[in-house]
């Protein structure tokens, strides 16, 4: 009986993920620090992102800091967090980008939140074009935290709902990053 050798190689195809933050409101205060935790975000959750057919493929999430108010039907009570269903796609250089907002509150409604006069006014958006997630400002201290942590559940809820690119259903399970520092 002959002994062989079996060698495996398993070839991995990593999908690469970006982020940016850009939005409505003038002078945002996005710190060095606010910065690198995301990227720590991204980094922590980036090995989970492997498919074959998407190698050299890039996602990229604009975080867009915002008005409050930025639904069409937004009820006064609640307010939500939302991603882009669809997002854009570039096929030819191999990139899909989603828009997720971030509401953020005024000084009027909460010790750490922003001067009106900041906010640019922008079309309310509507709600059927976006994956929501109903969230609170109770127990948040400060801005930077709040900001960090809402978009690290709004990106996280719509990974594991799950999207498409090129006709590919890929859906990605992100534990819950809220407890995870």
């Amino acid at each position: 009986m002959e002994n062989k050798l079996i060698v495996v190689i398993r070839v991995i195809y990593i999908v690469e993920l970006k982020f940016s933050v850009i939005g409505t409101i003038i002078d945002f205060p996005y710190s060095h620090i606010l910065q690198q935790n995301l990227q720590n975000f991204f980094d922590h959750i980036k090995p989970r992102f492997s498919h074959e057919q998407l190698n050299d493929w890039v996602i990229e999430f604009h975080i867009n800091p915002t008005n409050i108010y930025w639904l069409e039907t937004q009820e006064y009570s609640k307010s939500f967090l939302g991603v882009y269903k669809i997002g854009i796609t570039y096929p030819k250089i191999k990139r899909k980008i989603f828009s997720v907002i971030i509401p953020i509150p005024n000084s009027n409604q909460i010790s750490w939140g922003l001067p009106e006069e900041r906010y640019l006014h922008r079309p309310k958006a509507n709600p059927n074009n976006f994956f929501l997630t109903e969230f609170s400002t109770k127990g948040f201290t400060d801005l930077e935290d709040y900001f960090l942590e809402s978009a690290k559940e709004a990106i996280s809820i719509f990974l594991n709902k799950g999207f498409k690119i090129q006709g590919i259903n890929l859906k990605f399970d992100i534990v819950d990053v809220r407890k995870e520092k």
